[in-house]
């Protein structure tokens, strides 16, 4: 009986060792595939910690270019107006905005100089009345002294 009982084990063990390998041969094709989806994962964190580097770098050359550009058109634009001064050159829209300020000075002064014009011959034309009337009046103490 006891012999029976350790064929009986010995087999049973047989069977559940056979069953584990089963087990673990039906794992192994899954455990594979998560190895490489692990290994492609990790190929692209080193392909994107890659591309940062080169990102890095290349913004890096742009901001020193962009540096250089600003430095260069600034010194530019100094010349142009070192140039713009030696030359006497005046901006065209300028010298319009200047003559279109005189003009509306001058249409200003006009204006007043207008209404002060026609308040005096307003006084001159009372004068003038005032005066016709003296000369009517003196006419008639005329004509009143002369007629006697």
């Amino acid at each position: 009986v006891s012999s029976e009982i350790e064929v009986m084990n010995d087999n049973d063990l047989k069977n559940e060792l056979c069953q584990i390998e089963k087990e673990i041969n039906c794992y192994k094709p899954m455990l594979q595939n998560y190895r490489n989806e692990y290994e492609n994962i990790e190929t692209e964190i080193c392909d994107v910690r890659q591309l940062q580097r080169k990102a890095q770098f290349v913004l890096d050359n742009v901001r020193l270019e962009e540096e250089d550009l600003c430095e260069r058109l600034k010194n530019i634009h100094l010349n142009y107006k070192a140039c713009i001064e030696k030359s006497g050159y005046k901006d065209p829209n300028e010298m319009i905005r200047i003559k279109i300020n005189e003009l509306t000075t001058q249409r200003k002064n006009l204006l007043e100089e207008l209404v002060q014009m026609k308040r005096k011959a307003d006084d001159n034309r009372k004068k003038l009345a005032r005066v016709n009337a003296m000369i009517a009046e003196q006419e008639v103490i005329n004509y009143n002294t002369c007629s006697f």
